[in-house]
């Protein structure tokens, strides 16, 4: 239906000027960190695609013809969101602000590879108290 998709790009749109409104604050605050804009760039780059590929799929066919911006922005947003691995980057920032930790391999069962800096220890899923502080307030 073509009131819900306008309405859910609507949200996205909404809630992304929300995020940068209350980044330029903490920024205004001296209270700005990298997580912070990590957290905001991850977010506001995955919205954008998403918002796009709905205008795609409204404007049908056209959303893929050079005579429509669509097609155009697709592009940029696909590129903003996964050149290099972007997109995955900003979320080991934000997850290192979150548990003090660089990155958390998880497989199967098996305890968890924690790398912090050079070293890497093991991690027991069951002891929370070896996490660096992982409630950290973004």
């Amino acid at each position: 239906m073509v009131q819900d998709l306008l309405a859910k790009m609507l949200a996205n749109i909404t809630a992304s000027q929300c995020l940068l409104v209350r980044m330029a604050q903490l920024q205004a605050e001296g209270k700005m960190t990298d997580a912070h804009a990590a957290l905001a760039k991850a977010f506001t780059t995955a919205k954008c695609r998403e918002t796009v590929a709905w205008a795609r799929e409204l404007l049908g066919g056209n959303g893929i013809a050079a005579d429509y911006n669509v097609g155009r922005f697709f592009a940029d947003a696909e590129a903003l969101y996964s050149y290099e691995g972007t997109f995955q980057m900003q979320n080991l920032i934000v997850g290192k602000a979150v548990t003090g930790l660089q990155r958390l391999h998880v497989s199967g069962s098996e305890p968890a590879m924690v790398t912090t800096g050079s070293a890497e220890t093991t991690l027991n899923s069951n002891k929370e108290s070896e996490m660096k502080n992982p409630c950290r307030s973004l």
